[in-house]
């Protein structure tokens, strides 16, 4: 039994660890008396005024570890742009690391963290120091990064151009951006963590109740003043519903995967024994590309 432990702790090691490339660099913030960390990965052939992606893991998870289960470092390559993985909090330092969404996560959530004040000041450092283009910052998460990302659209609006939730869910109350931003939501149809039609989660350690994805897109789509009928696509493995012609030319768009659990489209699982991811969407490269159609644009 001894055995079969240490092995899986081997094997779960090794699955999450990632060696620290050359184009890593680390971000060291003072936040609220806590200490807060951020890897930023830089493409070799940069541009003068950088896009900027703030990538927020889940729970449980790491910041470079959602490097490997994203891809984002590639599409940073080939699109010149930022990619920034913060690191969330735990008890001492040491795991399960969560983000203060509101109602969910962990740790974070019950010791109110100050998440939200955490990534406003390192977009202010990445602005900064590293010739970042103020229109086009982004946020996108996974499952309690993505509840995050969607709380940082509530009360930062103003910072970022877009933002995306992967297998997430709004966990704030009383939502009132002060101005539109584009969203893009993806949701696995068969999430038993995070349910695809709300409700409580049937794993979840913590008693909590998310709303049904299709409510979230429908509160941005109001939100910006989308046109009330949606573009629907339906295929074998999708569905998708896009909402244009909103507010300041942002636009909401949402994809249920029909096969998919909780889980990173198209990327790797998040852990040893995670749902598999589905390989028929790439969502990394369906959200950059939704990203670089919506920068911020002048009010």
């Amino acid at each position: 039994m001894r055995f079969v432990l240490c092995l899986i702790v081997i094997l779960s090691c090794s699955f999450f660890s990632g060696s620290v490339e050359a184009s890593w660099d680390r971000i060291t913030l003072s936040v609220a008396s806590d200490q807060r960390f951020a890897w930023v990965y830089e493409p070799e052939e940069a541009a003068d005024a950088l896009a900027v992606v703030v990538v927020l893991h889940g729970h449980g998870g790491r910041a470079q570890r959602m490097a490997r289960v994203t891809g984002f470092n590639a599409l940073a390559e080939q699109m010149s742009f930022l990619a920034v993985y913060p690191e969330g909090k735990g008890w001492a330092g040491l795991p399960p690391q969560s983000w203060n969404a509101g109602y969910c996560c962990g740790y974070s959530a019950k010791k109110n963290i100050s998440d939200v004040a955490f990534i406003v000041q390192l977009v202010a450092e990445l602005k900064q120091n590293f010739g970042v283009d103020a229109q086009r910052v982004y946020v996108v998460g996974a499952s309690n990064g993505g509840m995050l990302a969607l709380r940082l659209a509530c009360e930062h609006p103003e910072l970022f151009a877009a933002a995306g939730v992967v297998a997430g869910s709004m966990q704030t109350q009383g939502c009132q951006p002060k101005e539109p931003i584009s969203i893009i939501s993806l949701h696995g149809m068969q999430d038993q963590l995070v349910p695809y039609l709300g409700g409580e989660s049937q794993h979840a350690k913590e008693s909590r109740v998310d709303a049904a994805a299709l409510d979230v897109v429908s509160f941005w789509a109001q939100h910006n003043q989308c046109e009330k009928a949606p573009i629907e696509k339906n295929t074998d493995t999708w569905v998708s519903l896009e909402y244009p012609h909103c507010r300041l030319g942002t636009a909401v768009t949402h994809f249920g995967l029909k096969h998919q659990g909780h889980a990173w489209p198209g990327g790797k699982r998040g852990w040893l024994l995670g749902d598999k991811p589905a390989e028929d969407l790439l969502a990394s490269t369906v959200i950059w590309n939704f990203f670089a159609a919506h920068p911020k644009t002048d009010k």
